[in-house]
């Protein structure tokens, strides 16, 4: 024996038949457009530059509900909503080169150090980018080919405040030519194994003043969604540079 109203509240086939199950989904997008400077300073064993970034950065929402259930229409509660902000971001950033070993780089890089947050839908509450600290170290082989590898020094949030992400990464670039260069490698997020062995490619084309660069990474690990294999991890990266 029951009541209707503790029917109402725990039967699976009452959600179902009602259109009370659904998918929430939540995504993030954010543009940022920085204004860069650095300094070079000549010191006892190499060079040291500081340099700085300040950027306008615009949030972009996606929050979308879809209905699950047993019917062929499940149009009919789908909801799509979108919450623009914008806001400033700081970066941060030291490179050494040696002088005792030619060739030789090494920096460290501090990202969105005031911790920007950006508006969400639907009461998930604001996305704050904490800040993300990187090391790296360069060697050229060659007179244009350059082998390099980072770490994060931070441990990083993810959208979902459960995933955490720390990457390493080895990678070796080519500068075939002074408008061209391409580049190529492997990263581990060391914080979480499912995402397996990440591997990444790129390229740049252009003069210092109007520079393209055309990054992707995808991981070897496949998960399943909708009966389709998917890469567990995968990220497309666009920028344009100008330097003079």
């Amino acid at each position: 024996a029951t009541t209707q109203s503790h029917y109402e509240a725990n039967s699976i086939d009452y959600a179902i038949e009602n259109g009370d199950t659904n998918i929430l989904t939540l995504g993030v997008v954010i543009v940022e457009v920085p204004l860069s400077y650095a300094y070079n300073f000549t010191i006892p064993s190499g060079e040291l530059s500081v340099g700085g970034s300040a950027k306008i950065m615009q949030g972009r929402s996606f929050f979308k509900t879809q209905r699950v259930d047993n019917k062929d229409d499940d149009s009919d509660n789908a909801q799509n909503e979108i919450t623009t902000s914008t806001n400033f971001g700081m970066d941060l950033g030291l490179l050494y080169v040696s002088s005792d070993i030619k060739g030789l780089r090494a920096g460290m890089m501090l990202k969105n150090f005031n911790s920007p947050s950006f508006e969400t839908v639907k009461g998930f509450g604001d996305v704050t980018l904490d800040p993300m600290a990187r090391i790296g170290v360069s060697y050229l082989i060659l007179e244009n080919l350059e082998v390099a590898a980072d770490l994060d020094l931070t441990e990083n949030e993810m959208i979902d405040d459960v995933t955490r992400s720390r990457m390493f990464g080895v990678g070796i670039g080519w500068q075939a030519v002074e408008w061209f260069n391409l580049s190529g490698g492997f990263m581990k997020n060391t914080s979480n194994s499912d995402e397996g062995l990440i591997y990444t490619a790129g390229f740049g084309l252009g003069p210092k003043a109007f520079h393209f660069d055309l990054a992707a990474q995808m991981s070897g690990q496949q998960n399943s969604y909708e009966g389709q294999s998917v890469p567990a991890y995968a990220n497309i990266m666009l920028s344009l540079n100008s330097q003079w």
